[in-house]
């Protein structure tokens, strides 16, 4: 399982930053699912199989009830999203109600790299400090609340900010599995992930109402 420990760790890092600008909601959660399997698989490290699999499991059916969420909103599937052939505009742009309100994908992933370098740079920082957990894992971990955090911070879409903050959850998922590795543990950051898709799938819904209404 270690030797999987690399490409889990590229996975994590690839998919919170190509979501960062996405804003098409089947690939947005394709991505949130990829970074479940990501984060278990790196706290395998530290956790057994059995106890790690919760977190993955509660993350997939945390994926299952955003994407019900999503896929029952009745608008969202008319959106101008959709009726617009270009890729790109499917991916990374919102409908006209929602442009003005949002930054452009450009500037996410430009504040991404930032951030990431300066997660590097904490990284180093904090890796002399403690012992336990290694460079790439904190840097790892910095990335994930970061990104978490300039989505939460910077979106009014419902779906992006549970995004958010699941990818947050994520990253000090990874660091909490270094400290302790008590089922109870476990079960309690697999109810955080849990929690936080049913407020998700819960936005979702009333946005979907306000707007009939």
């Amino acid at each position: 399982m270690n030797n999987l420990i690399p490409i889990a760790a590229l996975l994590v890092i690839l998919t919170a930053f190509i979501s960062l600008g996405i804003r098409n909601w089947r690939v947005t959660l394709l991505l949130l699912a990829l970074q479940f399997i990501g984060v278990f698989l790196l706290i395998t490290q530290t956790w057994s199989f059995q106890i790690s699999a919760t977190i993955l499991i509660s993350g997939i059916i945390g994926c299952l009830v955003l994407f019900m969420a999503a896929y029952n909103h009745p608008l969202i599937e008319n959106g101008s999203n959709y009726r617009k052939p270009d890729v790109y505009k499917s991916f990374f742009s919102l409908s006209g109600n929602d442009q003005p309100n949002e930054m452009s994908a450009l500037f996410y992933y430009i504040a991404g790299v930032f951030i990431a370098l300066l997660a590097l740079s904490l990284s180093e920082i904090f890796a002399t400090k403690i012992d336990e957990i290694n460079k790439f894992t904190i840097w790892i971990t910095l990335i994930l609340v970061s990104f978490g955090l300039l989505k939460i911070s910077l979106s009014s879409i419902p779906l992006v900010i549970i995004h958010g903050l699941l990818t947050i959850i994520s990253g000090f998922e990874i660091l909490i599995s270094f400290y302790d590795s008590a089922l109870a543990t476990a079960g309690l950051l697999s109810v955080f992930n849990l929690g936080a898709a049913i407020v998700g799938a819960y936005l979702i819904s009333s946005e979907s109402m306000e707007e009939i209404g």
